[in-house]
């Protein structure tokens, strides 16, 4: 029997896998999301766009800056730009339009927002987008997922659901259960976390392939769980990355004031799915289970077909709470080429350093 624990205890440590330090950010203060390509990492701060070299963390080229001209993007303390990498270009979203550059930073195109949406991606000749809350026919708050045609209109709808986020009174939903997705390869993949283990899979006009569904392992909710969560929520507020939804006199009279305004509920387990990612032909769905600093995220093949469970750092310093309720995405790792990438601030010396993990 303790051989048995003793093979199992190795086997747990060998999927907590070992990263690398590729060195320090230069001209970076506060990036907000990073995204990669090849051996290019992409680093996104206000409206800038840093490209680097995963080999030596060289600047090779920056892109993109504020204002209201062409190829501009608004910068707002509460509302990130994010960017998708594609085939033969990047897709840069703003608060009220998206700009299409080349890889080396031309601007190609750009186009203002028909209607309100939080999230956009580009899915052949049409769209995928995650709507702002709006009210539904039973007057509750609800966002939704459709698919729009080049002209920015409705082709259909493939999920809604309610919209976990503070009210007047101040009840604000901790750990909150929202669903993301992605496109991957003219495919669009939904993790329906709220209706359990259940990724929901779709062509690029709407209709639906197929669905994955795992047995959700409930996991309670303990006292470390919300104590961490209280810790994200205050490091988003301290950045102001928490402010959509809290009365200005609320965020202006600082984090003690809030602490007396809010009403903090949690559920009694976690969500089964926190993020999801599809790359180099694998589903990556990021859980809420923890190893010490480590999360859990469970690798799938295409069709659902489990390949192992790993467990890599936990991203303490993306402190984006309004975006995690919204669903909106802004990652500080990126998984490329089986490779996990992320963001850590050295606290000593204040710097972005990059980290590397073989997958």
């Amino acid at each position: 029997m303790k051989r048995i624990i003793l093979i199992v205890l190795l086997l747990l440590i060998a999927f907590i896998v070992q990263a690398t330090n590729l060195g320090n950010l230069t001209g970076i203060l506060k990036p907000e999301s990073i995204q990669v390509s090849g051996d290019e990492l992409y680093v996104v701060e206000k409206a800038g766009i840093f490209v680097y070299s995963l080999e030596n963390l060289r600047l090779i080229r920056k892109f993109g800056q504020a204002g209201d001209g062409p190829g501009e993007l608004h910068v707002f303390p509460f509302w990130p730009n994010t960017i998708t990498i594609l085939r033969d270009s990047i897709f840069v979203e703003g608060l009220y339009k998206y700009v299409n550059f080349s890889k080396e930073g031309k601007l190609l195109n750009e186009q203002k927002k028909t209607q309100r949406q939080i999230k956009i991606l580009p899915i052949g000749k049409n769209f995928v987008v995650r709507t702002f809350p709006f009210k539904g026919e039973d007057q509750k708050s609800y966002t939704a997922i459709k698919v729009l045609n080049p002209k920015m209109e409705v082709i259909t709808e493939l999920y809604r659901e309610p919209v976990h986020m503070l009210d007047t009174e101040g009840l604000i939903t901790m750990i909150p259960d929202s669903s993301n997705f992605c496109v991957y390869e003219d495919k669009i993949f939904i993790e329906e976390s709220p209706k359990g283990f259940v990724i929901e899979v779709f062509d690029g006009s709407g209709k639906k392939l197929y669905q994955i569904k795992k047995e959700d392992e409930k996991t309670r909710v303990t006292d470390d769980y919300k104590k961490t969560a209280m810790e994200y929520l205050k490091e988003s507020f301290l950045r102001k990355k928490v402010t959509v939804f809290v009365p200005i006199q609320v965020v202006e009279s600082g984090w003690d004031a809030f602490q007396k305004w809010a009403k903090p509920v949690y559920p009694d387990f976690l969500p089964p799915i926190q993020d999801i990612v599809v790359d180099n032909g694998k589903i990556y769905a990021q859980t809420f289970k923890r190893q010490g600093d480590n999360e859990e995220y469970v690798i799938m093949d295409l069709n659902g077909n489990i390949l192992k469970k790993v467990y890599f750092p936990r991203m303490k310093n993306a402190a984006v709470y309004d975006y995690q309720m919204l669903g909106i995405g802004v990652r500080f790792y990126a998984i490329s080429n089986d490779r996990f990438i992320y963001l850590q601030e050295n606290q000593d010396t204040e710097e972005w350093e990059v980290h590397m993990e073989e997958i």
